[in-house]
């Protein structure tokens, strides 16, 4: 058994000071306690395995993911972001976006990341560059809010694909499209002299 031991001070009718001694058991609380702490313990076990499990399936994502909070700081981030960025998570996470990217670039995506915060939606298809260990890149980015147990927004998580190829591709498409339109009004024009010169001996 376990008891707590109290210990009282007192004088009794002919003046000697005398102690009362109090015992309580506290058996009962301690296992309580034990159990408790022993719950804890497995919780904490249990948390800390699905947080390994979900790095792990983040991780295998070849997408950039990553989860900022209400404060602009990074929480966590996937394998596909650390390697794009140059940098070790324990570099990324809890610092803000601003120590991170040009101020420019930086308060770019801070004001998408307002406006899924207040308007609690996500805004999908966002068209952005972004520096990398490789230059510049285009990167086509989802984000949305993410909600706590009661109901609050609490950051933005956000998805980002790499589409540099395809944009490279739309540029020269748009290029070839304007030197084809040129090609034709000079072919027009070439057309329009010809056919007056044919016509100006008759």
């Amino acid at each position: 058994c376990n008891y707590d031991i109290y210990d009282f001070p007192f004088t009794d009718s002919d003046g000697s000071r005398m102690i009362l001694e109090m015992g309580i058991d506290i058996t009962a609380r301690k296992k309580a306690e034990a159990e408790l702490k022993a719950h804890q313990d497995r919780l904490e076990t249990l948390v800390k395995e699905r947080t390994q499990d979900l790095q792990i399936i983040l991780d295998s994502v070849p997408a950039m993911v990553f989860y900022k909070d209400r404060e602009n700081n990074f929480v966590r981030t996937n394998k596909a972001f650390e390697e794009a960025m140059g940098l070790p998570k324990e570099k990324l996470e809890g610092r803000s976006v601003f120590q991170i990217y040009p101020h420019d670039q930086a308060q770019a995506y801070w004001k998408d990341d307002l406006e899924v915060l207040s308007s609690q939606k996500p805004k999908r298809a966002i068209i952005e560059p972004m520096e990398t260990t490789q230059g510049r890149r285009w990167r086509q980015t989802d984000k949305i809010p993410y909600f706590d147990e009661q109901g609050h927004v609490i950051g933005v998580i956000g998805f980002s694909v790499d589409i540099t190829e395809r944009k490279e591709a739309e540029e020269k498409m748009k290029a070839l499209n304007k030197n084809l339109e040129n090609a034709n009004d000079e072919l027009k024009h070439f057309a329009y002299i010809a056919s007056h010169d044919l016509r100006e001996p008759l």
